[in-house]
């Protein structure tokens, strides 16, 4: 009986602790992680970008970048483009600055404030992030305020991801009720191999 709780405690703990390295990755486990999300969520961002099919983009914000690999995948899609990537954790941007190209810049920050230009952003991605954010509220007025009149908020993520963090919004109806109250209108949503990836306007 000692022995399973024992063990009960130390899965409970590891499962609490990556949970909390999935939000602000740090050390060598941080660094880890975030290469295995490089290989399991990279294709859903380039799938993502088949519902974008404007391909129209001068300057784009990247949400929660991890290493930057999303974001050099974007500079892959727009290469005139003038991208931003951040992230709250300080060993996720330090990585992403390792493999910063020219037209890419990284930034310790939150996005719930981000410090950025009001309304100086056409397109804004958030890949497998928005469920961990502190302040969703705040998080998409802030979105808002960012964007550019007609700018694009393109966010993908698991749909499991959603029905745990986010259960009450889970649903595309209720998430595009919710998304109106912020300002934006969801424009075209996908689904594939458990992925939803949804584009909205801000109106």
């Amino acid at each position: 009986m000692i022995l399973f709780v024992a063990v009960l405690l130390v899965i409970t703990f590891l499962f609490f602790y990556l949970m909390k390295q999935s939000k602000k990755p740090t050390g060598i486990v941080g660094r880890g992680m975030m290469k295995i999300w490089n290989r399991v969520y990279l294709p859903m961002a380039r799938w993502s970008l088949t519902v974008f099919t404007e391909r129209k983009a001068e300057r784009i914000l990247d949400i929660g970048v991890g290493n930057g690999a999303s974001t050099l995948l974007l500079k892959e899609y727009f290469p005139d483009a003038q991208i931003v990537g951040i992230d709250i954790s300080n060993a996720a941007i330090q990585a992403a600055n390792d493999r910063a190209v020219v037209g890419v810049q990284f930034f310790v920050r939150s996005i719930e404030e981000t410090q950025l230009k009001k309304e100086s952003y056409d397109l804004v991605t958030a890949y497998q992030t928005h469920f961990h954010w502190e302040d969703l509220d705040k998080a998409f007025v802030e979105i808002y305020r960012v964007l550019k009149s007609d700018g694009i908020l393109l966010i993908a993520c698991e749909q499991a991801k959603l029905h745990y963090y986010l259960k009450d919004i889970a649903k595309t109806i209720a998430f595009a009720d919710y998304m109106a109250r912020w300002g934006f209108e969801l424009e075209n949503t996908a689904e594939s191999s458990g992925w939803i990836t949804y584009l909205l306007r801000k109106k």
